[in-house]
C-alpha cells in the first residue's frame, strides 16, 4: 500500500500527458463564451485572476493575478528558466531594462514597422484591427486586397445587438503599436521614450557584452524574461490579447549554415516543454508561416498554435532571425560587432551569425494551460446524486500548491498533527492546510485549484499515526503512515 501512492502520482502524469484526452467541455453543444465565463468566474473566485481595476468598473484588457493565480505564473516561469536557461551549459540569463534608448527601436524598425492595419467604423466609430476581421491569413500589408475583402465583412458593432458593416469603413490605415512615456520633468519630444514592445532587443545590445564577459562558445542563447507593453488595437479572449504582459525569450547564435538545423531543434524543445508541463499533446499543432506573414526581420517562423475555445490560435513563435537584429545595430552604430568565438579563439563578425529565436507570451501560455486543464465530470454525491465537479488538472509543476492538508476536525490534536505534516512538507514542496467547510467542499475546492493531493487527518489519525491521501484526478484514496507519506513526499511529490 505503500508503493500504492508513488506508482498513482507516476501513473497520473504518463498516462494523463499521452492519452488522447480533451477537457469533456469540448465535447459539449456549449457556446464556447459561456465556457470562457466559467473560467473566468472560476479565476475570481479562487484567487487566480482578478479584473484590473475591477472597482472603478474594470480597464479593458488589464488582469491582475490573485494569491494563487501569481503562484502558477511564477511557476510557468521557472518551469521555462529551469529548460531554457539553467539546465543548459550553452544558454545565459539576462534582465534588462524596459526603457530604452530610442536609437534602439528606431534601428531594430520598430518607431517605423511596428504597426498592425486599422479600420474605422463611419457608424459606431469603433476602431477594428483590419486583418483580424477577414479570413485569409496571407493578405500581409496588402492594404489593396484587404480593403478589398472588407466590403464582404460583417462582424459585432460597438453599439449593442447592431452588427458593422464592411461597406461603412474607413480606408485601411498603419497604427503604431509602441507605448509612449517621457523621461523625466519635460513633457516634449525631447523626452519621449517608448515602452518596450518585446524583451528581444535588450538581448541584442547587450550581445558584445555577454560575449566579453562570458566567453561563449557558438552556438550559444541568450534569454530573459520580463514585461512587454503593446498598444494593441484591439484586445481579446481574456488572457490571449493584452497591452501589457509577460514575456520568455531566448535568442540562439548559430553559424548560418546550421540554423536550420537549431530551428527545427527549438520547435521541438517548445513542444516538448509544453507536454512535460502536462498539456494535451492533441491539443496544440505548429504551422509554418507563408512567405507573405513573414516578419519583415524572419528568414521563417512556424507557429505553435493552440486549440483555444474560440478555435486555433498562436501560442509560441519560433523565427529564423538571420543577423537582421545585430546588423542593424551595427549599422546604426557605426561600431564593428566582432567576438571571440571561443571555440577557435578567432574574431568572429556578426554577419556569420544567425538568431534563431524561440518567444512566448507568460500570460497566453497561462491561458492555454487553464483552458488545457479546465474540465467538468459528472460524479455521484455520497448521499448518491448527480452532481457536476469542476477540476483543473494542472500538471504537478505548475499547480499552486502540490498538496493540501485537511483536518477532518479543527480540535486542537487534528490541528496539530496537521501543522506537523506540513511543516515537513513544505520545506520542499508548496502545500496549504485548508481548515474551512465539510471535508466534501474541501476536496471540492482544492480540485478548482488544481492541488494534485489531498492529505485527510481524521481521528483515526491519533491512534494509528497513518493519513488518507486523495488524488484529485482519479479520486482514489488509499491509507498510509505519515512517516511513509514524508518519505514519498521528498521523493515523489513535485
Amino acid at each position: 500500500r505503500g508503493n500504492y501512492l508513488s506508482l498513482m502520482l507516476v501513473y497520473r502524469r504518463v498516462s494523463r500527458h499521452n492519452k488522447k484526452l480533451v477537457p469533456t467541455h469540448r465535447y459539449k453543444s456549449q457556446d464556447h463564451l459561456s465556457v470562457q465565463e466559467k473560467i473566468i468566474n472560476l479565476c475570481k473566485q479562487r484567487g487566480l485572476i482578478y479584473q484590473n481595476s475591477s472597482i472603478y468598473g474594470g480597464l479593458k484588457g488589464a488582469y491582475d493575478y490573485g494569491p494563487r493565480g501569481v503562484t502558477i505564473k511564477n511557476n510557468i516561469k521557472r518551469a521555462w528558466w529551469n529548460k531554457f536557461i539553467d539546465q543548459r551549459d550553452d544558454c545565459y540569463g539576462l534582465d534588462t531594462s524596459i526603457i530604452m534608448r530610442n536609437d534602439v527601436w528606431k534601428a531594430s524598425g520598430h518607431i517605423n514597422n511596428f504597426t498592425d492595419p486599422v479600420v474605422t467604423c463611419n457608424e459606431c466609430g469603433h476602431q477594428f484591427r483590419a486583418d483580424k476581421l477577414v479570413d485569409d491569413e496571407t493578405v500581409g500589408g496588402d492594404h489593396e486586397k484587404l480593403q478589398s475583402l472588407l466590403k464582404d465583412a460583417t462582424f459585432d458593432c460597438a453599439i449593442k445587438n447592431k452588427k458593422c458593416d464592411g461597406h461603412n469603413l474607413s480606408s485601411v490605415s498603419e497604427f503604431n503599436l509602441l507605448f509612449k512615456t517621457n523621461i523625466g520633468p519635460s513633457q516634449d519630444r525631447s523626452s519621449e521614450a517608448y515602452l518596450r514592445p518585446e524583451t528581444a532587443q535588450g538581448i541584442f545590445v547587450n550581445f558584445l557584452n555577454v560575449c566579453s564577459s562570458m566567453n561563449p562558445q557558438v552556438p550559444f542563447g541568450i534569454g530573459q524574461t520580463g514585461k512587454s507593453f503593446r498598444n494593441e488595437i484591439d484586445t481579446k479572449d481574456f488572457l490571449f490579447r493584452m497591452r501589457e504582459f509577460d514575456q520568455m525569450e531566448l535568442e540562439y547564435f548559430c553559424q548560418p549554415e546550421e540554423s536550420g538545423k537549431w530551428y527545427d531543434y527549438w520547435v521541438e524543445k517548445c513542444c516538448e516543454f509544453l507536454i512535460e508541463n502536462g498539456m494535451n499533446k492533441h491539443n496544440f499543432r505548429t504551422r509554418e508561416h507563408t512567405e507573405k506573414e513573414l516578419a519583415h526581420y524572419a528568414n521563417a517562423s512556424t507557429d505553435i498554435e493552440y486549440n483555444y475555445l474560440s478555435g486555433w490560435g498562436e501560442l509560441w513563435g519560433i523565427a529564423d532571425r538571420g543577423n537582421f537584429d545585430l546588423s542593424c545595430h551595427e549599422n546604426a552604430t557605426k561600431k564593428k560587432m566582432h567576438f571571440t568565438n571561443s571555440n577557435n579563439n578567432l574574431r568572429t563578425s556578426i554577419k556569420d551569425i544567425n538568431v534563431i529565436e524561440p518567444a512566448v507570451g507568460v500570460d497566453r501560455l497561462f491561458y492555454a494551460f487553464l483552458i488545457d486543464a479546465y474540465r467538468e465530470d459528472e460524479v455521484i454525491s455520497a448521499k448518491g446524486v448527480k452532481e457536476t465537479r469542476v477540476v483543473l488538472g494542472l500538471h504537478n509543476n505548475l499547480a499552486p500548491y502540490n498538496y493540501a492538508i485537511l483536518p477532518i476536525s479543527r480540535k486542537d490534536q487534528c490541528v496539530n498533527i496537521c501543522e506537523e505534516i506540513h511543516k515537513k512538507l513544505k520545506l520542499k514542496y508548496r502545500g496549504n492546510m485548508d481548515l474551512t467547510g465539510s471535508i466534501g467542499k474541501r476536496y471540492r475546492r482544492q480540485d478548482e485549484i488544481g492541488t494534485p493531493i489531498c492529505i485527510t487527518v481524521d481521528f483515526d489519525t491519533i491512534e494509528d499515526q497513518s493519513v488518507t491521501v486523495r488524488d484529485r484526478d482519479s479520486m482514489k484514496q488509499i491509507r498510509i503512515p505519515i512517516n511513509r507519506l514524508v518519505q514519498l513526499g521528498i521523493q515523489d511529490f513535485g
